[in-house]
């Protein structure tokens, strides 16, 4: 199962792309909550689970049962974590203030709330293919989406329907983002989300038509081949795509200006 190595590595790595592409306006701020809530979060279950194993087997299984789910996570502690992390990043780095004379202002509640989600959305992207090795629940049914009885039927019809679903994706994708050369800052903001819009109106389809040929067609027929592509879009959308874009949102939309500390005023503290 995957270690604090590889969830650290992943979310911190994530982080540095993350700080580039927002030319720093993700800071070592957002990294940090995302990263610790990455590495630790649903695992606070786990932690709690060793330490009382011996007292009481029974509380130790609930709580690591309660808190170790990628929803269960968000509903119980998402709130007070939040509250916890907006706290610790108004008075953490007190270096900054020495060395540079001014003072970045902390992560708002709201930031904080859309990155400790991000965060333990992501822990699960290393968790549910690497865990009980291959077989836990949600890689099973992600396998099960797929075509394993023998070699796929040739369907017209079904390459035909995903074939006009990615070929109207990828038009419109390129509709969205003509002439990028001339957008201004506003006009790229606005093809990002016309284009996520689209991703989200493809998804949509493309699950339904895996969906309607998976459970509802009688016999059973494959998707598309041998593809388990509704469980993998599943997966993908839940631990990769929407954890980022949780991040994504947690950047403010300008970089704010740091406050400036004198010798007689304490630090101005910024909600963004």
């Amino acid at each position: 199962m995957p270690g604090p190595g590889a969830h650290l590595l992943t979310s911190l790595g994530a982080s540095c792309t993350f700080a580039h592409l927002s030319e720093g306006r993700f800071s070592e701020r957002h990294a940090l909550v995302f990263a610790l809530n990455s590495f630790v979060g649903p695992d606070i279950g786990s932690c709690f689970e060793w330490l009382t194993n011996g007292v009481h087997p029974a509380l130790a299984g609930a709580v690591m049962s309660a808190v170790h789910h990628p929803v269960h996570y968000a509903v119980i502690l998402g709130l007070p974590l939040a509250y916890l992390y907006r706290q610790l990043t108004r008075k953490t780095w007190p270096w900054e203030a020495r060395l540079t004379q001014q003072q970045a202002p902390g992560l708002s509640f709201r930031q904080c709330l859309l990155l400790v989600i991000a965060g333990e959305l992501n822990h699960f992207a290393l968790d549910v293919p690497f865990e009980e090795n291959g077989e836990s629940g949600m890689m099973s049914w992600i396998l099960s989406t797929g075509w394993f009885h023998g070699e796929a039927p040739i369907d017209a019809a079904a390459a035909f329907v995903i074939g006009t679903l990615c070929c109207l994706l990828v038009a419109g994708y390129l509709y969205i983002n003509r002439s990028p050369s001339l957008s201004t800052s506003a006009a790229k903001r606005q093809k990002a989300v016309q284009s996520a819009v689209l991703l989200t109106v493809f998804i949509s389809l493309y699950s339904l038509w895996c969906y309607y040929r998976v459970y509802l067609t009688k016999p059973r027929a494959p998707a598309l081949g041998e593809e388990a592509d509704l469980g993998i879009l599943v997966y993908v959308v839940s631990f990769w795509l929407l954890p980022f874009a949780l991040c994504a949102a947690s950047v403010p939309a300008k970089a704010l200006q740091p406050t400036v500390l004198s010798d007689t005023e304490g630090t101005l503290e910024t909600d963004v």
